[in-house]
């Protein structure tokens, strides 16, 4: 079904979303996402939706340019998802701005911390409530981030 995949002249949200779950999830780069639906597709027996275009073919004896019929995928590419996924990180921080307004009278707690992992430089922030009712602390994690420069301006 094409609508499942590509709606309005725009991928799906069920699209989107199976590729940002795939990015966050299992810690998918955005350049191996299309190849994720090739081979859950190949597996459950779906035909990919596609569509067929006309493309600039080699040359011809003559000197013409010939052109050919070239199928392509309704599926985004590289740059859709990373487009999509930082639009997820945004939406995930409008998530947290809810949730830490949600209960005025709630402890709340941020931490940032840096580590050093194979020459590169990480810093994660986190932020915490406790439950008032379970006395639990509840997590959730705004970002962790490689930095390239080790000052606190380059953390930002």
């Amino acid at each position: 079904d094409l609508d499942y995949f590509f709606h309005g002249g725009a991928y799906s949200l069920e699209h989107d979303m199976a590729g940002v779950e795939a990015m966050t999830s299992c810690h998918v780069s955005a350049g191996q996402v299309p190849k994720l639906f090739f081979i859950f597709a190949r597996f459950f027996r779906i035909k990919m939706p596609s569509h067929s275009r006309k493309v600039p073919g080699r040359r011809a004896d003559d000197g013409k340019r010939t052109s050919v019929l070239q199928r392509r995928y309704r599926v985004g590419g590289v740059t859709h998802w990373k487009e999509t996924l930082a639009i997820a990180g945004e939406a995930h921080k409008v998530q947290l701005g809810d949730w830490l307004l949600r209960d005025a009278d709630a402890d709340y707690c941020y931490i940032a911390d840096g580590a050093n992992s194979q020459q590169q430089e990480i810093m994660a922030h986190l932020a915490s409530r406790r439950n008032k009712q379970t006395g639990n602390l509840e997590s959730m994690a705004i970002s962790i981030d490689a930095i390239s420069d080790k000052t606190s301006a380059g953390a930002h």
